[in-house]
């Protein structure tokens, strides 16, 4: 059905082409009769209307070939008949000028796209190219009047000239291109995404409203590019080669600044207008942020893996987002504004700032937050702060005194930026009896009843000059409160080396199955050490893996170099050995440890870790142990520590997220003695009344079905039997494993007996021979009995300097570690004879 205007076009084409028609007949009809007065008439008539119908031509039509098939098709399609059959387009045809917007598909290779720039009526168009690799197209010219354009995996090597009327445009996956020379003058809004091959830039008009570049990874500079004014948005995304940022346009109207992933960039350029929400993402070069507009409404960081500190956060933030900043160990002053805080992945923030009462949603995971100073009502929330009250389902929110234990290198009282924590430490309150542990960041945090406290450090640290101030006072005074500045500086004796090693079993050993050894080594020195950490295991077990990999391994020995331990760090080794099918239940396993360098240590003896075991069969991978399980009541007087080590391993069917751990500790026990040693995953913990509870937040802990070997987990720790204990006296310990919200798993119990020898005789046995004695470096052991011992060394204070298994009837003891003196030998917690090392 044809338009009235297509109707009488038409009609007058057809006349003149039968005016036409009927003058050819005339003149062929004279020709043929040899009219010859006729012919000069005819041919008259003929060339007037051949004249007719190209004055028709001229001025009703504008002819061009199109020489692409598919194009003439595509054309065709648009506005039908546009293109006759011999392929020649009407760029006349009036209904071009009714076609204002159209997305073309070009589905062809090669294409030639001449005939487009005539669609003079089309104002908004989206071309889109098929799948890539194209061998040829031909673009010279878009529609003159365009005001929006849309471009997607265009494949030229060069654009056309963009009309001048152009305000937006859109360019997408266009990576054989190089350049763009100029745009058009009144450009408003210009996105080019993903165009690796593009190098340069024309600058861009004066003052843009939205500006989006993505992808243009070979870009390396922008300095002459930006347009002056931005009234919108300002995108620049995944342009890896880009050097430095230049200088920011003025901001107008409350715009958006979104940075991300400028790998090669080192720092942000300073802001400059009305910036209503800035987001920078993935800019792992920048160490430091510009003061922040002062109008900014939203600020989202993410993953700025060198960023410290934080700016001052300006006063009217209504959203902050702070994800994977691991350098931040502290957050500025929160506006009063804010209503949404979300922060993830901050390991080193330990404490939140003052939270403003128009907060309404805080997020927090995966960080090393354990305190907030206050809960504003009605807030939403998933951080928990855990106490001594909630042992199965732990709230929101209790009151909570929490502080720092520091090395005070300069000495002022105050810990200044660069001072590290103390970890060896314990926190005691009173009054109520509570005692927390003290993280290796020197950070302690203990959720308390409402009340006034007494806060008094603790430290077994022999290097500890002075502690500062000696005690705090401290009141909760709402379930809200948190008081958090309760610091205590710690000064120590310079320049002293001192590494100590521990070494447990994560799992038992077992024919034909692997078992996981825990290795830890700490620096309880006061200056930081570089060494070696080396393991030697028993023959009956073969080496499998370890993380981390060892440095070096040479037959039954494993050695790791490490550098810059710092005061009080302690590092992890967990080590994967397999014990053949063929070796026999009850077979001893011994393994030791030593952290190099010995010689110049302070107490050279606990460099030196021995661990001891055999193989078994079916087990309980969740007990608890003592070592020594015996001493004499002369040791127990000389305050030789006591070790319990408990053992769990989540044999259920999905991860266990939380581990609690609550252990009931002998009356007979001086709580006060606690020493943390080892856990094989980070862990908080303290002892109420003689209750100790440890909890493994976010443990994230695997089944013994999907991955046994990381299944497993352990904490140990230390403390000292009452040293009024007498000869006969004993006591027991159990522990109470909780694996997310299920019932408790209860453990074996642990007894400890203290145990004099009844005649002085027993110091002398005759069925165990001593040689040589005096000794320098081995000493040979021989009983009469063939089966495994417990064998210990003890020094003349009553300390066990060596613990190690006796297997059979003879043993060489290697004891170049002793210090020159004597010694005591005992066997299966009995004195069986002393020798003296020169």
């Amino acid at each position: 059905m044809y338009t009235p205007i297509d109707l009488s076009v038409r009609l007058g084409l057809r006349n003149r082409m039968v005016q036409l028609l009927s003058a050819m007949r005339t003149y062929r009809t004279a020709q043929r009769t040899l009219s010859w007065q006729s012919i000069p008439q005819a041919y008259s008539l003929l060339l007037a209307s051949l004249l007719a119908l190209c004055s028709h031509f001229s001025s009703q039509a504008q002819l061009v070939f199109i020489p692409d098939v598919q194009m003439r098709a595509w054309l065709n399609t648009v506005i039908p008949d546009v293109v006759d059959p011999a392929g020649y387009m009407d760029t006349a045809h009036p209904s071009i000028p009714y076609v204002t917007y159209y997305t073309m598909y070009v589905d062809w290779d090669p294409a030639d796209l001449t005939g487009l720039e005539y669609l003079t009526g089309i104002d908004t168009l989206t071309i889109s190219f098929g799948s890539p690799p194209y061998t040829s197209v031909t673009l010279n010219a878009l529609p003159p009047n365009l005001r929006q354009l849309r471009m997607l995996h265009y494949p030229g090597a060069t654009l056309p000239p963009l009309p001048s009327t152009l305000a937006n445009f859109q360019l997408y996956d266009a990576n054989n291109l190089t350049s763009i020379s100029s745009w058009p003058p009144d450009l408003e809004y210009v996105s080019v995404q993903f165009s690796s091959s593009l190098t340069s830039l024309a600058e861009l008009p004066s003052r843009m409203e939205t500006v989006g570049l993505d992808g243009l990874t070979s870009i390396t500079d922008l300095s002459n590019v930006l347009p002056d004014t931005i009234h919108g948005n300002l995108g620049l995304h995944n342009m890896s080669q880009l050097g430095q940022l230049p200088e920011f346009p003025y901001f107008e109207g409350g715009a958006t600044l979104f940075l991300n992933n400028l790998g090669a960039i080192t720092s942000i350029p300073s802001f400059s207008g009305h910036i209503a929400q800035i987001d920078l993402w993935f800019l792992p070069l920048v160490s430091n942020l510009p003061m922040l507009p002062s109008d900014l409404e939203i600020l989202h960081l993410f993953n700025l893996v060198q960023l410290e500190p934080l700016p001052e956060l300006p006063g009217g933030i209504l959203d902050l987002d702070l994800i994977a900043l691991p350098q931040i160990k502290t957050l500025p002053t929160m506006p009063d504004s804010l209503v949404h805080l979300y922060i993830g992945y901050l390991p080193l923030l330990e404490c939140l700032p003052e939270l403003p009462s128009t907060l309404q949603l805080l997020s927090v995971f995966d960080s090393g937050v354990h305190c907030a100073p206050n809960l504003p009502s009605g807030i939403i929330s998933n951080m928990p702060l855990c106490g001594f009250y909630n042992a199965g389902i732990c709230p929101f929110f209790s009151p909570s005194i929490s502080g720092h234990v520091f090395h005070d290198l300069n000495t002022n009282g105050t810990r200044d930026p660069g001072e590290v924590g103390f970890g060896q430490a314990t926190v005691q309150f009173a009054p109520g009896n509570t005692i927390t542990g003290v993280m290796n960041s020197g950070f302690y945090a203990q959720a308390l009843d409402s009340g006034t406290y007494a806060i008094t450090p603790n430290v077994s640290n022999p290097y500890v000059l002075s502690i500062s101030p000696t005690s705090h006072s401290a009141s909760l005074v709402n379930i809200h409160y948190v008081d958090s500045l309760n610091d205590f500086a710690v000064q120590l004796q310079p320049n002293v080396q001192d590494l100590t090693t521990d070494l447990a079993f994560l799992s038992h050993p077992r024919p034909g199955f692997n078992n996981m050894v825990h290795l830890s080594y700490r620096n309880e020195g006061t200056i930081t050490m570089s060494g070696t950490v080396v393991f030697h295991f028993d023959d009956d077990q073969s080496w499998n893996s370890s993380t981390p990999a060892p440095d070096m391994i040479s037959g039954n020995t494993a050695t790791w170099n490490f550098t810059d331990l710092e005061l009080g760090e302690q590092r992890q080794i967990f080590i994967s050995l397999h014990t053949d099918a063929s070796v026999i239940l009850g077979t001893a396993i011994d393994h030791d440890a030593v952290a190099e360098p010995v010689n110049t240590d302070q107490t050279p003896a606990d460099n030196v870790a021995f661990l001891s075991g055999e193989v078994v069969g079916a087990f309980d991978p969740n007990d608890i142990s003592v070592l020594p399980s015996e001493l004499t009541s002369a040791q127990v007087a000389a305050g030789e520590l006591l070790t319990y080590t408990i053992r769990f391993q989540n044999t259920g069917t999905y991860l266990a997220e939380r581990v609690i751990i609550t252990d009931t500790l002998s009356s007979d026990l001086v709580w006060s003695s606690v020493e943390f040693i080892a856990s094989s995953h980070p862990c908080s913990w303290y002892i109420h009344d003689g209750t100790l509870r440890v909890t493994f937040d976010q443990i994230m802990l695997p089944d013994s079905t999907s991955n046994e070997p990381d299944s497993h987990g352990f904490v140990r720790f230390s403390l000292a039997p009452d040293p009024g204990l007498l000869n006969g006296a004993q006591f027991g310990s159990t522990a109470n494993i909780y694996f997310d919200y299920n019932p408790p798993v209860i453990t074996n119990e642990a007894i400890f007996l203290v145990n004099d020898p009844t005649q002085v005789g027993d110091l002398a046995r005759p069925d165990l021979s001593i040689r040589p004695n005096p000794v320098e470096d081995l000493l040979i052991l021989e009983k009469t009995t063939s089966g495994t011992s417990l064998l210990e060394v003890l020094d003349l204070t009553g300390r066990v300097v060596i613990r190690t298994t006796f297997p059979g009837s003879m043993r060489t003891l290697d004891v170049r570690s002793l210090n020159s003196g004597s010694y005591l030998i005992r066997i299966d917690g009995r004195p069986m004879g002393r020798f003296v090392r020169r």
